[in-house]
């Protein structure tokens, strides 16, 4: 039994470390997500000072929004954490940068609110107008989450490496 105790305390330490990188990876998904639909709605403030976001009726306003945008996040970042906690470490940018791209045209989709249009129209109208704000939010949780992957999730020696070496 004595054995296996070297093995099962490397694998508590990685699963500890990995359920870090996943609940950093959904707080990092949670806040830039929603700082890119704050940065986005800000110029449609300029023009008029009530909006219409995803299926919510016209005439609120931004601060009326602005919990509803940050809740919408909260509930993507849940949903997504089991998908961050399950994923191996060199999938993990790529699955992030999707979800996080996937969720950004369905918003623009809901914005556009009308089933005729095409999906060329929705990312020519909707999402590159906004493309410095979509890098702006997107690049630095990405680095951050490769730095933290490659510091949490460092190969270490083998479990037993140590017991083994002392052996001989």
């Amino acid at each position: 039994m004595s054995k296996w105790m070297p093995r099962m305390r490397w694998l508590g330490r990685w699963f500890l470390r990995k359920t870090t990188l996943a609940l950093l990876t959904s707080l990092l998904f949670l806040l830039s997500f929603t700082l890119f639909q704050y940065a986005s709605w800000l110029p449609v403030l300029e023009v008029d000072s009530f909006l219409e976001w995803s299926c919510f009726s016209s005439g609120r306003t931004f601060t009326e929004l602005a919990p509803a945008m940050l809740e919408f996040s909260f509930v993507l970042a849940c949903a997504f954490l089991p998908l961050f906690l399950l994923t191996p470490r060199p999938l993990l940018l790529p699955l992030f940068a999707g979800l996080w791209l996937w969720q950004t045209y369905d918003i623009a989709f809901m914005t556009a609110t009308a089933s005729t249009w095409l999906p060329h129209e929705i990312i020519w109208t909707f999402i590159l107008p906004h493309t410095h704000w979509l890098l702006l939010t997107l690049l630095p949780p990405l680095l951050l989450i490769r730095y933290l992957g490659r510091r949490l999730l460092a190969p270490e020696t083998q479990p037993g490496a140590a017991i083994r070496s002392a052996k001989s």
